[in-house]
């Protein structure tokens, strides 16, 4: 999954521990709070979703069972596939591009019991993991067959995060009762012994009070808060101070008549995962037969698919060569602009609007068509807020040969809100301390621009809004067995992460392992904590391949054999032979004046003076002197 879906699912797991009836204190995540709930993970293709199913805990895969998924596509037809789960309790689907859009449902049964899943999207941008896991009707908060099971936080079928301060509906809950929780989510624990204070004002403006303490699962209740108790229309506020003199105080509210409700103040504010966005996914680059070749008919829209009028856009136009031409349009009145380019069939075209100070492009395209081009850009306004950006980092770190290893680092993004993130003066995005051969790998380079040889990438597009980004550098650094890796992030980070080889070590502050699904098999994820934008990050990861010392020095001293090697051949080479050296000199004199005209008597003294000099020195060696092959005279003659 990704790392921010990670966190968003850890946090709602503290959520469902907290407002379960059996609920129990402390940090630990079972994994049936997190049965049924799916994930979307960028590491799986678009069309593929993996299924793991527990009997009751991670220590528990269950294998050989068979796992039936009911795919409902776009148009609503539906179809059935089904997989058996491998040793590690997971089944896999794949192939189903067709159904991108559209969503499915996980089933399984283990023991006798009957599990089901959520709706699971089925995305055009990567795929989804899921668990079933036993016991979550119990104590659980997936979407299993169970009785007693809750899709999310509050109704059935919702399943955002709540923010702090914001109340939400407690399903199974009775009318009149509000439980206040408090977390604190660096540590990922609840928050015992906090004073809560609710604030109660009727329609009058009548004003009351009513107060509790948490306990140790950090949960305090408050009943009796409807009619005639507390007068219908009353607002509630409740207010506390967290550890460290951090004051929180709710958004005011009233009490729903028809079920209980439920609010957090936390510590560690991590802000509510945007709900799905609900734009349309626009089409690609398409022909529009309609068209004359050579027309690039552009679309502009908003990020309430409204279309963007009186806004000049350009047609960039590339060839085999490197060459750049532009064609410039603006949108008219119908929310389109026919723009006329030059067709080139080596040559791809890519549509560009900027857009509240930000650039945005198309995916690129061709022209040589029977017909126009029809092309579709989203543009939003531009925030360079950097307090509506949160991440996740996660790093791998592996050894190569000569004491050099790779590093990984990733980072998935969010903007939250519905401006797009674009920084003045631009971002760049920095690997570690002392990296060499920086490079983007495809699957984190969408919005990242890279120059080869540059020890960084810069951001090339606005982030968007309610998205989960991710952009990666790949890069080398030294080690001695162990790489340090230093930098300064660029985000403020909900959470940052390594993955830790079996045979590694980690040296960080604060590193606790985690059971969290690792990008990559094999290896253990430990998590760091949360990081202000521009902290230092420092970590150390060991148990690196290092060069065997005596082969370091057989290698240093067959670097000198072959030096000296290489000195004594220079010493003994064979001399040049200077006579002939001469006469091939006298040679290129001779073509020299024979291509100089007659009339030019300076240039033609300047070269018989020449010749002169060489035929003396060759005079002075004794023995005949060979007649240059046009049979010309000695210069010396003349």
């Amino acid at each position: 999954m990704t790392r921010l879906a990670t966190i968003a699912t850890a946090w709602l797991a503290l959520v469902l521990v907290l407002f379960s009836v059996s609920a129990e204190a402390g940090p630990a995540i079972d994994p049936r709070q997190m049965s049924g709930i799916p994930r979307v993970d960028p590491q799986l293709q678009a069309g593929a979703i993996t299924v793991r199913v527990l009997d009751g805990g991670f220590e528990k895969p269950a294998s050989g069972i068979e796992v039936t998924l009911e795919i409902t596509r776009p148009d609503g037809t539906k179809q059935t596939a089904n997989a058996t789960t491998d040793l590690q309790g997971r089944a896999t689907f794949g192939g189903l591009e067709a159904a991108i859009g559209g969503s499915a449902i996980a089933k399984a049964t283990v023991g006798g019991e009957v599990m089901s899943t959520q709706p699971i999207p089925l995305a055009a941008e990567a795929g989804s993991r899921v668990m079933l896991v036993t016991g979550a009707g119990a104590g659980g908060g997936g979407a299993t067959g169970g009785a007693g099971a809750s899709a999310g936080h509050g109704r059935a079928g919702e399943s955002d995060i709540p923010t702090s301060g914001v109340p939400f509906a407690l399903e199974g809950s009775p009318p009149g009762r509000l439980i206040v929780g408090t977390f604190d989510l660096t540590e990922r624990k609840p928050i015992a012994r906090v004073e809560i204070t609710l604030e109660i004002v009727a329609p009058d403006g009548k004003r009351s009070e009513k107060k509790g303490t948490t306990d140790e699962s950090g949960r305090v209740e408050f009943a009796g808060l409807t009619p005639p108790e507390v007068p219908a229309g009353s607002k509630l506020k409740a207010s506390g101070v967290l550890p460290g003199g951090l004051e929180r105080v709710s958004q005011a509210f009233e009490m729903d008549p028809r079920v209980g409700q439920a609010l957090l103040l936390t510590r560690g504010d991590i802000p509510a995962r945007p709900r799905p966005s609900k734009r349309t996914e626009l089409p690609g680059p398409r022909v529009l037969p309609a068209l004359p070749q050579g027309t690039v008919r552009v679309r502009v829209v908003d990020g309430d698919d409204q279309a963007v009028a009186n806004h000049p856009v350009e047609v960039i136009k590339r060839d085999s060569a490197g060459t750049e031409a532009r064609f410039p349009g603006t949108i008219g009145g119908a929310g389109t602009a026919d723009v006329l380019v030059d067709v080139s069939s080596d040559a791809l075209y890519q549509v560009r609007v900027v857009y509240g100070g930000g650039p945005y492009t198309s995916g690129f395209f061709q022209v040589d068509k029977r017909g126009g081009i029809g092309v579709d850009v989203r543009v939003f306004p531009t925030t360079a807020d950097y307090s509506m950006v949160r991440s996740v980092v996660t790093f791998e770190v592996d050894g190569l040969e000569n004491d050099v290893a790779r590093v990984l680092q990733l980072h998935d993004v969010m903007v939250t809100g519905d401006k797009a993130f674009w920084p003045e003066g631009g971002l760049k995005l920095e690997p570690a301390a002392g990296a060499k051969s920086v490079s983007v790998p495809p699957f984190g380079a969408s919005f990242l621009e890279h120059t080869d040889g540059a020890p960084f990438a810069t951001l090339a597009e606005p982030l968007p809004p309610g998205s989960v980004i991710r952009m990666a550098l790949v890069y080398a650094v030294e080690h001695d067995g162990s790489a340090d890796i230093d930098l300064v992030l660029p985000f403020d980070v909900a959470e940052t992460s390594v993955a830790v080889g079996p045979d590694q070590t980690l040296e960080a502050s604060g590193a606790k392992r985690t059971e969290h699904e690792s990008p990559t098999p094999g290896k253990i994820l430990h998590v760091l904590g949360q990081r202000a934008r521009g902290a230092k990050l420092r970590f150390a990861v060991g148990g690196l391949p290092v060069r065997d010392p005596l082969l370091q020095r057989i290698a240093l001293f067959a670097a000198i054999a072959m030096a000296f090697a290489g000195i004594a051949a220079m010493i003994m080479r064979p001399r040049v032979d200077r006579r002939a050296a001469l006469i091939q000199r006298r040679d290129q004199l001779f073509t020299m004046l024979d291509a100089i005209p007659i009339a030019e008597t300076a240039r033609r003294a300047r070269v018989i003076a020449a010749l002169d000099r060489v035929w003396r020195q060759l005079d002075s060696g004794g023995g005949v002197i060979p007649a240059k092959p046009s049979g010309r005279p000695p210069a010396g003659g003349a």
